[in-house]
């Protein structure tokens, strides 16, 4: 055999060998960004207005791209199907905090708001998942979305190792964490275990000590109320959100731990 068949033998074996590394990776295009991953029994779509993915196995990471026009808020519903391995989620500018991070995240659907004009990134990591994720968005009327309150109350929180600044609105009913990097992003909610009028005022401090520590903070708040009555109460961060602590808490009313007749 000649040294030129030779090479075209080679170089004929080394395509044959690309086309199948990746039609066996399953790659796809999402505007303009180039993914690669490795895919089993995956169904798959990408329209303007949506992502979606349902899989045996995904392993990988994957980028896509979410444009919002001057003017224009985008709503994009989130849901996830986790049945084995791991997926997270990052959306956010270049250059700028992200306005949704979320890491090994769990069953669920949630809602996730672009305010700002620009391109969004929109990285899907995937660590040999089973399940789904689906990302459809909508433009927003400007009075459907939730409004976010005076930055009045902030504070810094501990969210997946990380230091994260949020601020606070109180209500009568529970206590609302906002992002303050993404100007309308709910972190979390705490709910009381029972209305408290006035609860606004009450407020006296927060703390956000990791009690379990398990690289998020925990919540604690004080309240004094007008009437003589305190409380303290206190959630755990899990899965996600806050879950009120029956134990550690005390209500309007309540004697202080270690105080009861």
């Amino acid at each position: 055999m000649s040294i030129h068949n030779s090479k075209r033998k080679h170089s004929l074996i080394a395509l044959v060998m690309c086309f199948l590394v990746l039609a066996l990776s399953g790659c796809s295009r999402g505007n303009g960004n180039y993914n690669q991953v490795t895919a089993v029994d995956r169904v798959s779509s990408q329209t303007s207005t949506s992502i979606s993915s349902e899989h045996k196995l995904l392993d990988g990471r994957e980028q896509y791209t979410i444009h919002v026009s001057d003017g224009e808020e985008l709503a994009v519903l989130i849901s996830i199907l986790n049945q084995n391995g791991s997926l997270s989620l990052t959306i956010g500018k270049s250059g700028s905090t992200p306005v949704y991070t979320g890491n090994d995240i769990e069953s669920s659907s949630f809602t996730v708001y672009l305010r700002e004009s620009g391109d969004y990134s929109v990285v899907i990591d995937a660590n040999n998942h089973e399940g789904s994720y689906s990302l459809d968005w909508s433009a927003v009327p400007s009075d459907a979305s939730p409004d976010a309150p005076e930055r009045t109350i902030t504070y810094s929180m501990l969210l997946d190792g990380k230091e994260k600044a949020v601020y606070l609105d109180v209500g009568d009913e529970e206590i609302t964490l906002w992002d303050s990097a993404s100007a309308g992003q709910i972190i979390a909610v705490a709910k009381y275990a029972q209305p408290m009028s006035g609860a606004a005022d009450a407020l006296q401090n927060c703390d956000f000590t990791d009690l379990d520590e398990d690289g998020n903070s925990d919540l604690t708040a004080n309240f004094s109320f007008a009437d003589g009555t305190t409380a303290s109460l206190t959630w755990f961060y899990t899965d996600g959100g806050f879950v009120y602590n029956e134990e550690f808490s005390v209500l309007p009313g309540d004697a202080p731990a270690g105080n009861a007749e």
